[in-house]
């Protein structure tokens, strides 16, 4: 019954099941800020919190993945640049929430990681965010000697 209540107010099952577990372990949760009607696609709403960080290391200390990554979408120098901020932003706000939190996935993490995706698509449109995120998963997987073989084809 509760479930159905929040569906007509767009939430999806795991929001919903993230919601409870909150409530359950004695968070309060408010509407404010407001909840994500429609999130980022399937794969990136359960990974986008734990693949931020890794984008931001690999965009930041990694320069022949950020030069691969560049050449592969094809993204701009301005592109590149604002979602280098933009991953930076939102995984330090993750961070945050995470240092803060006694569980894993609550309000904020959903509510933050669906700014974070909104905002990439705005920079690369969708295509290329879900490109992009595959091959961090890749690059992520993949052991040091089977790095030089992976592209975004």
């Amino acid at each position: 019954m509760i479930y159905a209540g929040l569906k007509k107010r767009g939430l999806s099952m795991a929001a919903v099941a993230a919601l409870t577990l909150a409530t359950s372990q004695g968070f309060t949760v408010t509407a404010k800020p407001p909840l994500p009607r429609h999130g980022p696609v399937s794969v990136m709403s359960r990974q986008l919190p734990e693949m931020l960080p890794l984008l931001d290391s690999f965009l930041s200390t990694d320069n022949a993945f950020t030069r691969e990554l560049a050449a592969g979408l094809p993204l701009s120098v301005k592109q590149l640049a604002r979602l280098r901020a933009v991953v930076r932003g939102k995984a330090a706000q993750l961070q945050s929430i995470s240092d803060r939190a006694q569980v894993g996935f609550n309000v904020e993490t959903i509510t933050t990681a669906d700014q974070a995706w909104r905002q990439i698509v705005e920079i690369v449109g969708e295509e290329k965010a879900k490109r992009m995120f595959e091959f961090v998963l890749h690059r992520w997987q993949a052991g040091p000697a089977d790095i030089a073989g992976l592209t975004l084809s």
